[in-house]
């Protein structure tokens, strides 16, 4: 055991970990390819530690990411006109992802108690609003 205070977490680890949340991999995969306990690598997300190592992955890589990044919008641009309904809602679904990514959730004192205690998602509100044109 580790004394207290210091990390069971290796340099390389929380490398890994960063890298693979700054790839938005599920912690699942990443906690296989580190070989720690999911839960390990859900608390090691949480910590200033790992997100400073995320935010310098992201701008040590800032034109590759910019161009998968491009890549990744124009894929799901022409995902959202297919055919097939199932590709369509998961191209939705994907939208609204990086539509809010990062963003809080809203609150809004008119619309009652959300699940949140009056604070709603991007999606949530959205999700409103196209019910509300609906009933009209």
């Amino acid at each position: 055991m580790p004394a207290k205070g210091k990390s069971r977490l290796s340099d390389r680890q929380k490398q890994r970990i960063a890298a693979g949340k700054a790839l938005g991999r599920r912690h699942r995969d990443i906690a296989a390819d580190t070989r720690l306990a999911k839960t390990t690598v859900d608390h090691a997300v949480l910590k200033p530690e790992t997100k400073a190592l995320i935010q310098q992955f992201k701008d040590e890589n800032q034109e590759q990411l910019s161009r998968m990044y491009k890549k990744a919008l124009g894929t799901l641009d022409a995902d959202l006109d297919r055919k097939a309904f199932d590709a369509r809602i998961r191209s939705r679904a994907q939208l609204m992802g990086i539509i809010q990514a990062g963003d809080e959730r809203i609150a809004i004192g008119d619309l009652g108690a959300g699940e949140d205690g009056g604070k709603y998602s991007l999606e949530e509100l959205l999700v409103e609003h196209v019910k509300l044109v609906r009933r009209k």
